[in-house]
């Protein structure tokens, strides 16, 4: 797949623009897991390189094909902030725990409640609770897995879905999940790059278990049942195909290996990184008809996409809108550079402040601001004098298309214009 590029004319901004988009675009890091989507179901792959992927650069705040330093487009990180916003007031101030069912009588500050308040602050359960619906809102989909530490302590981790894919039964409840935990490049002699993406894969083994019931003689009944029991395994999946220049993927040049087949330093590198797993050992995990792992999507699933376990991303139906904000900010930018002001001097009337005329050929604008002076050469009498040239901000026009832009996301949100800027009141523009 070959990604569409937006190229903007050359001289569409001048260079001074060009060089400070680079400078803030450059600050936002952008991540690239496309060759980690190979693994993902072939029936969702395109979903992940086309929705997923492009999506998570509107949030990162950076997308390669448009912000590219040729154009002189300057990302705003709006998305980001946008996100951050509404996850806020999504979240509130902090999730609170009480009694339920059969216990909703019991005293507030009860063992179990305390243990609770306890587990949430040593786990970072609030914390990543909040991640979970950032980047839900965002992807769509997020993850909270429950991860062991010291064989029974228990804390929490949210998951971005361009880190993890997973498989849902008819129910849409998850079956197996497989997480990235991080990525590793092999360069050889000769030169050849091969990438290895260390994963964890949670799935259900089913085993039968011998149960019993009581019978109506008051007697046990033996009876046989399947159960289906978590369990977890860590892999190393080989990707050889070319994920680093955004243009060129297959989802066939894929492999899981061995330990004893991973470069030594690749093997080094994920040793020193994850000492405590086992490659490719399948342990139980001690969740009872759990994965611990649970999916959190956005807006009860996306109604574009029927069928799918996938959630809707506040960013998909207001990406034009983003593009339109971050053009909109960058010929803003421009006016204001070129409405810095301009003298336009005949240049017989630089010359003729020198006695020396070769002085002033080299340097005419000696003793005045060289940043705002330019010389014209012209012979007619009524254009021998010095003009100023300004152009117009237009920062009242522009802001009226920045509101204007904001209005049409709010609207597309079904938000509050003052819930995104404070500025904007309820009944139009301002």
């Amino acid at each position: 797949m070959a990604d569409t590029e937006l190229n903007i004319l050359t001289k569409e901004f001048p260079q001074t623009q060009k060089t400070s988009s680079v400078i803030v675009n450059e600050t936002y890091s952008w991540i690239n897991n496309a060759g980690f989507y190979t693994l993902v179901n072939p029936t969702y792959y395109t979903y992940y390189y086309n929705n997923v992927r492009r999506l998570a650069q509107w949030l990162d705040g950076y997308v390669p094909t448009f912000h590219k330093e040729q154009n002189g487009i300057f990302s705003t990180r709006f998305a980001n902030s946008l996100i951050n916003s509404v996850g806020e007031s999504v979240f509130g101030r902090e999730l609170l725990f009480r009694n339920v069912g059969s216990e909703k009588d019991k005293k507030p500050d009860n063992d179990a409640l305390k243990f609770l308040a306890k587990w949430s602050k040593d786990s970072n359960f609030q914390t990543e609770c909040k991640k979970a619906i950032k980047f839900s809102k965002a992807l769509g989909t997020s993850l909270l897995k429950l991860n062991i530490a010291n064989q029974d302590e228990l804390w929490v981790e949210s998951i971005r879905l361009d880190y993890f894919y997973f498989e849902v039964d008819a129910r849409n409840v998850i079956k197996e999940v497989t997480c990235l935990l991080k990525g590793y490049t092999d360069v050889t002699k000769n030169g050849e790059t091969a990438n290895f993406y260390l994963v964890e894969k949670r799935f259900f083994k089913y085993q039968r278990e011998i149960r019993f019931r009581k019978n109506e003689l008051e007697g046990l009944d033996k009876y046989e049942e399947i159960v289906q029991v978590p369990f977890i395994v860590y892999q190393v999946h080989k990707y050889a195909g070319n994920i680093l220049n955004n243009n060129t993927y297959s989802t066939d040049v894929k492999q899981t290996i061995a330990w004893d087949s991973i470069p030594k330093k690749v093997r080094d590198s994920i040793k020193k990184d994850y000492s405590i797993i086992e490659i490719g050992k399948e342990q139980e995990l001690p969740f009872k008809n759990s994965l611990g792992a649970y999916l959190m999507t956005s807006d009860e699933g996306n109604i574009s996409l029927p069928n799918t376990p996938f959630g809707l991303s506040m960013l998909e139906n207001i990406t034009s809108y983003l593009m339109g904000y971050d053009i909109a900010y960058s010929y803003f930018f421009r006016d204001m550079y070129q409405g810095k002001g301009m003298v336009l001097m005949p240049k017989f009337m630089a010359q003729n402040r020198y006695n020396n005329s070769n002085m002033a050929d080299k340097n005419p604008f000696l003793g005045l601001d060289e940043s705002i002076f330019m010389t014209y050469e012209t012979t007619s009498q009524e254009k021998q004098v010095i003009e100023q040239v300004q152009f117009n901000l237009r920062s009242q026009e522009w802001s009226q298309i920045r509101n204007y832009l904001v209005e049409n996301i709010a609207m597309a949100l079904q938000l509050s214009p003052r819930t995104i800027a404070s500025f904007l009141g309820e009944g139009g523009l301002k």
